[in-house]
């Protein structure tokens, strides 16, 4: 899913990745913030603010990461006020 999104972006697939723990989740981080990505299911809110706190060039999450509607529309204020300038996309 990771080189996915990159190949859609456009960003170059030869650049470092690394891949951290928060709580039980797994924060996969491209290029130093060019693109950091979370594919878990049901991230919680903490982990969200953690990768806006990091300010990202582009967040990527899966529509399963989310339990419902709700919860995805918090993913986007918690962008805008941590990191408004973030382009989040949910596949």
């Amino acid at each position: 899913l990771l080189y996915g999104c990159l190949l859609d972006w456009g960003v170059p697939l030869n650049l470092p990745h690394t891949s951290t723990e928060f709580e039980e989740f797994t924060i996969h981080n491209y290029a130093e913030g060019e693109l950091i990505a979370c594919f878990d299911k049901n991230v919680s809110e903490n982990l969200i603010k953690e990768i806006a706190k990091q300010k990202p060039l582009r967040a990527v999450f899966k529509d399963q990461s989310f339990v419902d509607s709700p919860h995805k529309i918090n993913l986007i204020e918690i962008f805008k006020n941590y990191s408004p300038t973030t382009k989040v996309k949910v596949i």
